[in-house]
């Protein structure tokens, strides 16, 4: 272990020779560890320094020699949370001094300095035995520790405190140990069960412990647990508020005192306030001035554009907003705000402003539930608009795309903007830019809107210029961007300051564009919360996983309010952020799986939430395993909460994202793809449709009215770019009626369709064209005509009488097949067979002009083998676009055939995965477009066995599902099943690997009681894994029965083995027994091969400590698996059981357990005997 030791004299400070200075750094992830590693390293610092150094390196690549070296450094091992960081050691080893998140090389001697007079100061302490002394020594590590891990680093501290103050005297024991939220839950308790004076006497006993070393904050939460036990006590209620008053005067900018500010806000006894606005109380008539400091900080951080919106939520009369004034300058103009509607004001901080607002507001009679809300939001700063350009710039070959995405009218506004024609140049200009604008996925909103976004980013982030990668980061930044692009500006704005600032991880530069989105995704972390979250984690990649955890999972907060509801985080509302919430109030698995995502993508490490069945995931990059992984993973499947790709929001299609950019070629791919774009467009420029008007009507009717002007409007809107639903403001017995205009460049072919739910028309040139009236689901129609050169009024209507809504309205150019559009998208499929744009593509062009059968069998036939390795991605891309054209073109026997052919080439890929798909629920859906024919179905099956054989996931699915079907569902298909399996043995392979799926198929032939597909699957079990099994020498009179039979299981487990389930009933000794899970009675049944005379039943048990499972138990038998009687029972452990009864007619013999408690049931051996009668 290496160590650099400063000189010192024999003579000199003997006791520092003990103490040590440990520097904790990432050696091959953390740019801010080399320089303090070299400062630290330093000859210069060690002389200095006049303590035993040491680095302790946390790699993100840990191998042999770096665990050996871990060992050494044991005692002075940590694991902090933000890296680099630094500790000091006693002589002692008790940690003295620890600091996180150390960037600066400069402090390096400070912290020394204070760890000696730290160590100075324990060391007195724990030589002077006065537990006042001792205390103060340790409050700051148990702060900066935690309680938990102090008690260990900070063993001799704890042990001399205890010896020295036993009784707690002094109060110290107490207050470093007192945790608010640890007696919470007791005090929500008795408030639950009203139970008032059980709550006082408990919370009396803590106030009657010694409080003089409580924080303030910690004395705060001692007073609040009244508030708890007493908040559902209407009659409590002004006491309550004293009480919040009082805790708050103590400190108001402690977490106790952050939530007393705003639970007097809530309550309506605080200021006016951000969020929580204003109550009665603050509106008096006239005119006057509210001071807004509350809330104010925790948005206005510095200096910058911000904007709030003031909504009157209840109230009468006349309320006008004057505008507002901050450090001194005034904003706004005059604006009326009349109940259940907003006003907006925008304003300007300067450098070292005050975050306090001042709101001139007028009332004219205002009433006693007069109340509003304040937000508050970081803007955008003002853009003028453009100065003269000259303009002229060269254009890179990728320049000829641009018409695709955007308009000429949104490049004319770009233009007009200052900056504007600046960014064109300089971006159409340079190629790698716009390709990785234009390949890397969809963006979030629409190309127009992401273009906005580009631009606005380059002239918030001018530097973008400087750098290619910057203009990488930007790319990434504004694909992400909604139709307001000022989250997403704002996020790149301080993701490019951190990485500036040295937090992105090293190798951040290099990732991708499409990666880079995955680190700045607005929605699950906008700017504010990437700085705080910066601050409070930096760690190796591959801790990442674990980061959530420092958010404590909670249900309730301190106050006793679910999360589930809107309370949770209200109390703190004005002062903590999104994700600081979650690590100070707490979360539940949506705001863990938040917390530790955006933790990652803060520092550059591709990340994002995910869904999985009633919980919420992560999903981190593994750069050193270049493959994701799933965080917080609880069970299968998991969904997306960001889809680069356009309606995709599952886990395996950011495995074939990954994949198809990692092999390469993915850029030709795409720009090939855009050039058959091009090509499309130019040979059918598809028709524009303009801006919109809606009005918007009352209407109950069941069809849509002949003439709308002769009912009661109730709002007109103008400038409209979409069909919102929720454009009245209702759902229900409502009409709306949009009319714009569509442009044709050329005369050319296209078809509209409208579909909707309920009715819905179109009116083009005036004349009805399509849609579908009445009430129904979601139905329409498709009207394909030509289109002349030129602009054609239409008028849309559509009513929603009740129940479900959904409206559809598409105008495209039919299009014609062309050689050289079909040629260019085979060469892009030849770059990446991976890209899925490609295929949606190229399926989207045969669509749209109606190809034949033929074509898409091509089509499907490439895109099989395109996408082979990733079998969702591959199967749903064929289920959702291809196969049901070839179904409706050539029928369902071309359906099979195609099934059947890319059966035998899709196939789970050899790539590590971190969850495969639900691969069930694709073979059935399958099943499913082919009318659930078994025929098809079988086919499907026996096509996939061989091509699935081997994999590590595809194939036991594939067994399970065929299981299901064919010998549960289709007992018909059984003997084929067993023949398909046969078939596969005997081409040799892995016969262990089949061995071990053939549990599910023998469970699913129980299930059925399918006796001839359990004992021919039974019969392959021992040809794949053949055993020398000894003659049972049972000693019971009668024939046996069972060895014909099957066996039947209550439940199954993990530890039971199916594949030994003839074995446990057959007339040779059996060493695996079965095993069913922990139930209340357990079962085991034998179903024997027709009705017998049952006499007498044989039991081998486990024969291990845990034969005392089975008692007591009873024997029953049944002719129809309806009425049971008991023939037998036992109470006592034995290794064995040879039970004889009267001859009794039965098909059916099972053995329950009834236990006291919930128990499991395991043999090895279940024989019955009797003469049988078939």
């Amino acid at each position: 272990m290496k160590r650099t030791v400063a000189f010192l004299s024999v003579w000199a400070c003997a006791w520092a020779w003990a103490q040590q200075a440990a520097l904790y750094v990432g050696s091959d992830w953390d740019e801010a560890s080399a320089a303090l590693r070299a400062m630290w390293e330093s000859p210069a610092f060690a002389r200095q320094a006049g303590v035993e150094t040491e680095v302790v390196d946390q790699p993100e690549r840990v191998d042999a020699a770096v665990q050996e070296t871990w060992k050494a450094q044991r005692d002075i091992r940590i694991e902090p949370r933000a890296y680099p960081a630094f500790a000091f050691f006693g002589k002692d080893g008790t940690c003295v001094l620890m600091r996180e998140g150390v960037r600066n090389p400069g402090a390096l001697d400070d912290l020394v300095a204070e760890g000696k007079a730290r160590a100075q100061a324990v060391e007195a302490a724990l030589k002077s035995n006065d537990p006042e002394a001792i205390g103060r020594a340790l409050a700051p590590l148990v702060e900066a520790l935690g309680p938990k891990p102090s008690r260990e680093r900070c063993k001799a501290l704890w042990q001399a405190l205890g010896k020295a103050d036993p009784q707690d005297k002094t109060g110290w024991a107490f207050a470093l140990g007192f945790d608010p939220m640890e007696t919470c839950y007791k005090v929500q308790d008795f408030a639950k069960k009203k139970d008032y004076a059980g709550g006082e006497a408990f919370i009396k006993d803590l106030e009657a412990k010694p409080q003089g070393h409580l924080s303030n904050n910690q004395r705060q939460g001692l007073m609040l647990l009244r508030y708890v036990l007493y908040k559902g006590d209407a009659a409590k209620a002004k006491e309550l508020d004293a009480l919040l008053r009082e805790a708050l005067a103590i400190d108001a900018t402690t977490h106790f005192g952050i939530a007393a500010q705003g639970l007097l806000c809530l309550r309506g006894q605080g200021p006016v306030a951000v969020p929580y606005g204003w109550r009665a109380k603050d509106a008096k008539a006239g005119r006057q001035t509210w001071t807004v400091a509350v809330g104010v900080a925790k948005t206005v951080r510095g200096p910058g554009h911000y904007e709030l919106t003031v909504r009157r939520e209840k109230g009468r009369g006349r309320m006008t907003l004057n505008g507002l004034s901050v450090g001194g300058r005034r904003f706004g103009e005059a604006a009326e705000i009349a109940p259940g509607k907003a006003a907006t004001v925008r304003f300007e901080v300067a450098e070292g402003t005050r975050p306090e607002l001042r709101l001139d507001v007028e009332f004219e009679n205002p009433g006693a539930d007069e109340r509003g809300a304040l937000a508050l939001r970081e803007v955008l700063p003002p853009r003028p608009p453009a100065g003269p350009t000259t303009g002229g710039a060269e254009r890179c070959d990728w320049a000829g795309f641009l018409g695709l995405v955007a308009p000429q009218g949104v490049l004319g506004e770009i233009r007009a903007k200052q900056g504007g024609a600046d960014f064109l140049d300089a971006f159409l200009a340079d190629p790698a830019w716009m390709a990785d604008f234009l390949c890397s996925g969809d963006p979030l909103t629409d190309w127009p809107a992401a273009l906005r976004a580009l631009d606005v980013m380059c002239w918030l982030c001018p530097e973008v210029y400087d750098s290619p990668v910057l203009r990488r980061w930007a790319a990434a930044a504004a694909l992400n961007a909604g139709a307001d692009p000022t989250e997403a500006a704002l996020l790149l704005r301080e993701t490019l300051a951190l990485r500036k600032e040295g937090f992105h991880l090293r190798g951040a530069d290099g990732l991708r564009c499409e990666q880079m989105r995955y680190t700045m995704i607005p929605a699950q972390c906008d700017a504010a919360n990437a700085r705080w979250l910066a601050t409070q984690h930096n760690v190796p990649p591959r801790q990442y996983g674990g980061v959530c955890w420092a958010a404590p999972y909670r249900l309730n907060n301190f106050f006793g309010d679910s999360i589930h509801g809107n309370d949770y985080y209200k109390p703190w509302e004005h002062a903590y952020l999104r994700h600081e919430a979650s690590r100070k109030v707490g979360a539940v698995c949506g705001g863990l799986s938040y917390y530790g995502s955006a933790a990652a993508k803060t520092h550059g490490l591709p990340s994002t939430t995910g869904g999985q069945p009633a919980h919420c995931a992560y999903l981190v990059w593994a750069p050193g395993q270049g493959r994701w992984t799933i965080c917080y993973n609880v069970s299968p499947y998991t969904g997306s909460h960001f889809a680069p790709l356009a309606d995709i929001w599952k886990y395996s299609y950011h495995e074939l994202f990954a994949d198809a950019f990692a092999r390469g070629g993915m850029r030709e791919s795409c720009r090939l793809m855009w050039e058959a774009r091009a090509r499309r467009a130019a040979l059918a420029p598809a028709p524009v449709r303009s801006e919109m008007a809606c009005d918007a009507y009352e209407w109950g009717g069941r069809k849509l009215p002949a003439d709308p002007a002769q009912l009661k409007r109730i709002g007109s809107w103008q400038g409209l770019d979409a069909l919102d639903l929720d454009q009245a403001g209702r759902k229900e017995r409502v009409l709306l009626v949009w009319t714009g205009y569509i442009e044709a460049a050329r005369d050319v072919e296209a078809a509209l369709t409208v579909r909707s739910d309920d009715g819905a028309g179109l009116w083009l040139d005036g004349r009805h064209v399509a849609g579908k009236d009445g009430l129904h689901g979601l139905e329409g129609s498709t009207h394909v005509g030509t289109l002349a050169k030129g602009r054609h009024p239409f008028e849309l209507r559509y009513f929603n009488n009740t129940g479900g809504r959904a409206l559809e309205f598409t105008v495209k150019a039919v299009e014609k097949p062309d050689a050289e559009v079909e040629a260019l998208y085979r060469r892009a499929a030849e770059a990446c067979p991976q890209n899925l744009s490609l295929w949606r593509d190229w399926a989207d062009w045969l669509r749209a002009q109606d190809a034949p059968a033929a074509a898409w069998r091509d089509l499907g036939d490439r895109a099989a083998q395109g996408l082979r390795d990733h079998v969702e991605p591959a199967w749903e891309f064929l289920q959702g676009a291809v196969l049901p054209q070839l179904k409706a073109k050539a029928g369902k026997d071309a359906l099979r055939d195609a099934l059947v052919a890319w059966h035998g080439v899709v196939r789970q890929g050899p790539q590590k995965t971190a969850e495969f798909c639900d691969y069930p629920a694709l073979l059935s859906a399958q099943a499913k477009l082919a009318d659930d024919d078994p025929e098809a179905a079988f086919a499907i099956f026996a096509a996939d066995l061989p091509t699935q054989y081997g994999t590590p996931d595809a194939f036991g699915a594939l067994m399970r599902w065929g299981g299901d079907r064919f010998l549960v569902k289709n007992p018909a298909y059984a003997e084929r099943y067993v023949a398909a399996l046969e078939a596969l043995v005997s081409r040799g392979g892995d016969k262990g690997g089949l061995a071990k799926y053939l549990r599910e198929a023998i469970l699913a032939a129980a299930k059925a009681e399918n006796a001839e597909a359990f004992h021919a699957l039974a019969a392959l079990q021992n040809l794949l894994t053949p055993a020398d099994r000894a003659p049972l020498d049972a000693k019971m009179a009668g024939t046996l029965l069972s060895d014909r039979g099957l066996l039947r299981l209550s439940s199954t487990s993990r530890w039971d083995s199916p594949q030994a389930y003839l074995a446990v009933i057959d007339g040779r000794a059996n060493g695996t027994p079965f095993h069913t899970s922990q139930e209340q009675q357990p079962w085991a049944e034998v179903v024997l091969p027709g009705m017998a005379e049952v006499s007498g039943v044989y039991l081998r048990n486990r024969g291990d400590q845990n034969d005392g499972r089975l008692v007591p138990f009873v024997v029953e038998v049944s002719e129809d698996g309806k009425a049971w009687r008991q023939v037998a029972a036992a109470d006592k452990t034995q290794g064995e059981y040879r039970l004889t009864f009267p001859a009794a007619r039965a098909k059916r013999v099972r053995v329950v357990c009834h236990p006291q408690d919930r128990t499991f049931l395991h043999l090895r051996k279940f024989c019955v005997f009797g003469k049988p009668l078939y």
